[in-house]
C-alpha cells in the first residue's frame, strides 16, 4: 500500500528548514529518536542480526537493472512501473552510502551489549540506516 506524505508533529528545532508542511489532518507522524543506552542497544541488536545473516538486503540497483533487463515482463512495463519496481533497490543504495559513512564503536560492558555510531561526514545523514534499525 502506498501512503501519501505525512507531516511530523514534534520535529526538532534543527530540522525546521527540512520540513514539508501538510494540512493538520495529515500531520500525524511522530519523529522517532533514541539516544544514550537505548540507542546503543538498538545498534548492537541490529548489527548482531546483520552479522548472523538474519537480516538480508536487496541487491544493488545496478545489479537489479542488469538482472531485470533480461526479463520480458519487466521490459514490457511502462517506465513509471519500472521505476516503482526498482524503488527498493534505490533505497538500499542510499542506505549503503549511509552505512559506509558510519564508524561503529563497541561500548559494551559486562552488564550490556552496546555500540555507538559516529558519522564520518556530518553532511551525510543516516535516515535510511535509522529507519532500518528501528524496523528491526
Amino acid at each position: 500500500m502506498i501512503l501519501e506524505g505525512l507531516g511530523i508533529i514534534n520535529p526538532p528545532d534543527s530540522a525546521e528548514h527540512d520540513l514539508k508542511r501538510y494540512p493538520k489532518d495529515k500531520t500525524i507522524c511522530y519523529e522517532i529518536k533514541s539516544g544514550g543506552k537505548v540507542g546503543e542497544q538498538i545498534h548492537w541488536f541490529f548489527f548482531s542480526r546483520m552479522s548472523t545473516g538474519a537480516i538480508t538486503f536487496p541487491i544493488k540497483l545496478s545489479e537489479a537493472l542488469a538482472l531485470y533487463a533480461q526479463n520480458k515482463s519487466f521490459c514490457s512495463m511502462s517506465t513509471m512501473k519500472q521505476k516503482q519496481f526498482l524503488l527498493p533497490f534505490q533505497t538500499m543504495d542510499k542506505m549503503e552510502a549511509e552505512l559506509k559513512n558510519l564508524d561503529i564503536v563497541n561500548t559494551s560492558d559486562q552488564m550490556s551489549n552496546s555500540l555507538k555510531i559516529v558519522r564520518r561526514n556530518a553532511a551525510i545523514q543516516k535516515d535510511f540506516f535509522s529507519m532500518a534499525e528501528y524496523l528491526v
